[in-house]
């Protein structure tokens, strides 16, 4: 697993948490919300980048989590997360709302190869064990050269 996910995951886990406490207990749960926004502000807007990581540095304080993140971090861990637990790519790239698949391949190629590479080894593993039992030196070689390639 990359090295962010060790911190962010239990971050990301707790500001949902928050999140949702704070929408069920929001001043604002009583002004009319018809763009059924998850954040808006008491203008009944989309809050600004700013107003967000301000909330979220304060709830990181709050936590006692002396670590740096913004909020579109958030929205990278949440990406990875999902790939890490094998969740397709066209999937990702939908629920990021990306225009395209190669959007999403092109950032999180790291991700993908890292586990590609964890694929290939499995595969090794596998086709080692199940070669294990054959007696290699005394292998028909006569029966490979006869066999076109």
């Amino acid at each position: 697993m990359i090295w962010s996910l060790n911190i962010f995951y239990p971050v990301w886990v707790y500001f949902f948490t928050l999140c949702c406490i704070s929408i069920v207990n929001s001043p604002y749960k009583e002004i009319s919300n018809p763009k059924d926004l998850v954040f808006f502000s008491r203008y009944q807007r989309v809050p600004s980048s700013k107003a967000l990581n301000d909330g979220l540095a304060e709830l990181l304080k709050s936590a006692n989590i002396d670590q740096k993140l913004n909020f579109h971090g958030l929205r990278h861990t949440h990406a990875s997360i999902l790939l890490y637990e094998k969740a397709s790519i066209a999937y990702i790239s939908h629920r990021l709302g990306h225009e395209s698949i190669s959007t999403t391949t092109k950032t999180y190629l790291h991700i993908i190869q890292e586990l590609e590479q964890a694929e290939d080894d499995k595969a090794e593993r596998v086709m080692t064990k199940l070669g294990g039992g054959v007696d290699w030196d005394s292998f028909n070689s006569d029966a490979t050269k006869s066999m076109k390639m």
